[in-house]
Formats: C-alpha cells, sequence, structure tokens
C-alpha cells in the first residue's frame, strides 16, 4: 500500500543516517518503481489466497507471500542505495 511503501522508505533512509531531505529524495525517486511492482504482486498474492490456498493454509501462505515482498522491497531499497551512490561517485 503507498502509505507503507513511503513509511518503509523513509525509515530505511533514516536507519541508514541520512538527513530527512535526502530519505525524501529516495523516497521520491523509488515510490513509482516500488508502487508498479507492489500492485500486481499483492492482486496475485491475494487472488491465489482467496482462490487456490485451502482455508487451513492462507496464514502461511500470506506470511510467504510477506517474506518475499520484503525481499522485494529491500532489493528496491538496494537499487537506490547503489544510484545514490553512483550519483556521489559521478559528482566528484
Amino acid at each position: 500500500a503507498p502509505p507503507s511503501i513511503v513509511v518503509f522508505f523513509l525509515s530505511q533512509g533514516a536507519m541508514e543516517g541520512h538527513q530527512f531531505a535526502t530519505c525524501l529524495a529516495r523516497t521520491r525517486d523509488s515510490f513509482w518503481p516500488t508502487y508498479g511492482v507492489c500492485f500486481p504482486y499483492w492482486c496475485c498474492c491475494h487472488v491465489l489466497t482467496f482462490s487456490i490456498i485451502p482455508p487451513h493454509l492462507r496464514i502461511a501462505y500470506a506470511s510467504c507471500c510477506g517474506v518475499l515482498w520484503n525481499a522485494i522491497i529491500s532489493g528496491h531499497n538496494q537499487q537506490a542505495v547503489r544510484r545514490e551512490s553512483e550519483a556521489g561517485t559521478a559528482a566528484l
């Protein structure tokens, strides 16, 4: 969901020790590409959850989807870190 994507990128930048303006820039740069993955990913997960996955396995399946989503969004954060690093190197 959009609010969680914003909070994720802002908090990651803050935990990496960046100023708020840098965190905001990362969020702005990474939001739409991440949302472009988020929407279809979670739609597919939920369609499968309520159409194919048996009720007694839904919590485990949704948890696995959540773990995979954490890996995906963390990958997007690492791409942002690399872009920032390359931009900083290019500026020197």
